[in-house]
């Protein structure tokens, strides 16, 4: 079971146990353990990022006045480029002059990286307390020093306000204890302001009396308009500055990206009877500018959003604060950008998007303010007003096989670099494989990296940031499919891995006289939105055809003598097996490593312990026996879990396998490693590898971290089974 809470920190210890061979199994005891981890740091303090000023041009929050220069931004706590100021990958807070916190929180502040969904205040996450605006990278909260839960002090020259941002996290509870691989965050913050003496004020009003309503019947114009207004100044909100300007004839068809929000308003012309209500019934987008012609899509039904559709379109709020003379004639609404597919092949549909609305007019009495209830759905009887607006072809809907030019390729940060080529190449030789070079290192960049191996692999790196909007690095195939040997062999964050050879994966071999041709082709899936007169999508789609061409060359017949040394005789003696259990600290420094591979290349000392890892980062573990020759036993695993101390009859535990597989109800689950010939140890057979990602446990009933080692142990029916085969 999983369940989500709001969070904190850890330590590991890992223990194996082996026994005899022919006896009743007795315990042999291996323990490492694993130190706190970065990203489970102390409340409210923040982690340092390796570069906290380098955020991408496209995900930028500018941060303070236009024209403030660098010490103005410094002042406020931003970056500053010699051109812009702007949020830096941290948690920044601001207090207005008018009241207002401003919260800035990026998602790497903290690792792993922050779900920025799951921010809430001490008031929660609803309005005003949920974020204002967002994008990939960053969550905006603005809200008044008096709301969210904010606690006042007085502090006699000063008032004091307080807030706490907090973050929740995933619990997996076992029959023996709960674990998680989420990083929580908690901030508390401050606005003081000075405090003053309020005297009487004697002000006297003159004022022009307001026009007379003109009620007067005919037909009504109703106008639909995109709004284009973009945020300049600090503690802006995009969704009310979206709304100060708006496309104009000439500016469409108007490019959005997918997912990119769609700010729409529809308002009545030429009416000033305050008593009249602007209404909307059915709103809905289709494919060409006919609103009956199929595809279509809902965004909203009855004026509420579209329940069937995973971003709902969202209802903006238009009062007496926007500043329009007659609020009630206006209807606002945000959605995230999509494009239609096909309904049968699922193929996106290289068409433009038109929005349409039906409106109806209301007479605003006390006991009606011509709002919808959305909480329940019923027909209404709206007809067609038209107003229409069009979209062209999506940037994120590329031709296939074009990747998307990001900012810059070669802006990726140093904790999620992958090394590229050997160590040691210089520019020149970065750049002659396609990848990025910063002085000192040679590493891929933030696109697609294809390259071939001189033994017949194939070594493909595929970047998140390929697409707009991002790719899901999960949602990447191969020509045979997605499992091993086609599945990725490591992956962070920002990248996937894939090597595997030539001839695997559904490649397709060409011999072209002189060259052997092998062509695979990588795609991307994507998920459709159902409804009853059309499909539609939000994610991008990418495919891409590549090869490998090798010289072609004659075979001849090779004669060939060995000679070797006759290998040492097995010892088959009766007597205890000593069972041993470590940990890969091998790194991949080389073009086309396999870290899985390379990580039991080398193994943590006895004075490395306790390691430190990040939650959610590879653990590799060995079991291996030691000081037996005899190549017809084999070391077989039965369970494995972990504990907090280093009692294995301790609780709490965490299943990590069961009967030498997999324990099913851990969403990251653990995953063998194959042993064999090709592993270069002289009796393979001997040893069991497997990688977890990192966890921490957490108390049962509060749910709170628990501030322990965890213990990692091996056994089946409270021993370490080895079976002689």
């Amino acid at each position: 079971m999983w369940v989500s809470i709001a969070c904190a920190a850890l330590f590991v210890h890992l223990n194996c146990l082996g026994i005899t061979a022919a006896s009743p199994w007795s315990p042999q005891a291996a323990a490492k353990s694993f130190s706190p981890l970065p990203g489970l740091h102390d409340l409210q303090q923040p982690v340092v990022t390796p570069n906290i000023c380098g955020v991408d041009d496209v995900d930028r929050v500018p941060c303070g006045e236009p024209g403030i220069d660098d010490a103005q931004c410094g002042a406020i706590n931003c970056c500053f480029d010699g051109q812009q100021c702007y949020y830096g990958r941290t948690a920044t807070v601001q207090c207005t002059i008018d009241g207002q916190f401003v919260l800035v929180v990026a998602r790497d502040t903290t690792l792993p990286r922050l779900s920025l969904d799951s921010i809430s205040l001490l008031g929660g996450s609803d309005a005003p307390c949920s974020a204002v605006d967002s994008n990939a990278d960053f969550a905006i909260y603005q809200f008044p020093v008096t709301a969210c839960g904010t606690r006042a002090m007085d502090l006699g020259d000063y008032v004091v306000y307080e807030n706490k941002m907090s973050s929740s996290y995933e619990v997996g509870v076992g029959p023996l204890g709960a674990i998680t691989r989420d990083s929580h965050y908690e901030l508390s913050f401050q606005c003081r302001y000075a405090a003053t003496t309020v005297a009487a004020l004697d002000v006297q009003l003159a004022s022009n009396s307001p026009p007379m309503p003109v009620a007067a019947s005919g037909p009504l114009m109703v106008e639909l308009r995109l709004g284009s207004g973009q945020c300049v100044t600090k503690g802006c909100v995009q969704a009310q500055a979206a709304y100060t300007s708006y496309y104009g004839d000439a500016d469409y068809p108007v490019t959005k990206v997918l997912r990119e929000p769609v700010y729409v308003e529809v308002r009545i012309l030429g009416r000033t009877d305050p008593n009249i209500a602007l209404v909307l019934g059915r709103c809905w987008a289709t494919s060409s500018p006919d609103p009956f012609s199929v595809p279509q899509w809902e965004l909203l039904v009855d004026g509420c959003p579209y329940q069937h559709d995973r971003y709902l379109t969202t209802p903006i709020p238009v009062d007496g604060s926007s500043g329009l003379q007659f609020p009630s004639h206006y209807k606002r609404f945000v959605l995230k950008m999509f494009t239609f597919v096909d309904h049968d092949s699922m193929a996106h549909l290289q068409e433009k998007v038109f929005i349409h609305c039906s409106t109806s007019v209301c007479q605003l009495t006390a006991a009606d303010s011509c709002e919808p209830r959305c909480s329940r759905q019923t027909e209404s009887p709206w007809s067609p007003q038209a107003a229409t607006k069009s979209f062209s072809r999506l940037p994120g809907l590329h031709d296939l096989q074009q990747p998307v030019v990001t900012p810059n390729i070669c802006g990726v940060d140093d904790v999620d670099r992958v090394p590229c080529g050997e160590p040691g190449i210089d520019d020149a030789q970065c750049g002659a494989i396609s990848c990025c070079f910063d002085g000192q290192q040679c590493y891929y960049g933030r696109t697609v990296t294809v390259q071939c191996t001189i033994d017949g692999q194939f070594v493909l790196v595929v970047a998140r940031d390929t697409t707009l909007p991002r790719l899901s690095l999960d949602s990447i195939s191969l020509l045979a499919g997605s499992d091993a040997p086609c599945s990725a062999v490591d992956s962070n964050a920002d990248f996937a891995i894939y090597q595997f050879p030539v001839t695997a994966c559904g490649t397709r071999a060409m011999d072209l006289g002189d060259y052997v041709v092998y062509e695979n082709k990588m795609s991307s899936s994507y998920e459709v939105g159902v409804g009853p007169l059309g499909a539609i999508t939000r994610d991008s789609h990418y495919e891409l055809s590549f090869q490998c061409r090798y010289a072609a060359t004659t075979v001849a017949a090779l004669d060939v003598q060995l000679a070797s040394n006759s290998p040492p005789m097995p010892v088959a003696a009766s007597g205890p097996l000593m069972v041993e259990l470590r940990l890969g600290s091998g790194q991949c420094v080389t073009k086309g490593c396999v870290q899985a591979q390379a990580a039991y290349t080398s193994y943590y000392g006895d004075a490395d312990y306790p390691v430190t890892k990040v939650l959610r980062e590879p653990v590799y573990v060995e079991v291996r026996i030691l000081g037996r020759t005899d190549p017809n036993i084999a070391l077989v695993l039965g369970r494995c879990w972990a504990t907090s101390s280093p009692d294995p009859f301790s609780v709490p535990q965490w299943e990590l396998l069961v009967d030498g597989c997999p324990y099913q109800h851990d969403r990251y689950l653990t995953t063998p490693i194959p042993v064999d010939g090709s592993s270069g140890l002289q009796f393979p057979s001997h040893y069991k590898r497997f990688v977890l990602k990192m966890f921490t446990f957490v108390d049962h009933d509060s749910m709170a971290h628990l501030q322990e080692k965890e213990e990692m142990l091996s056994q089946q029916d409270r021993s370490l089974l080895i079976n002689l085969l």
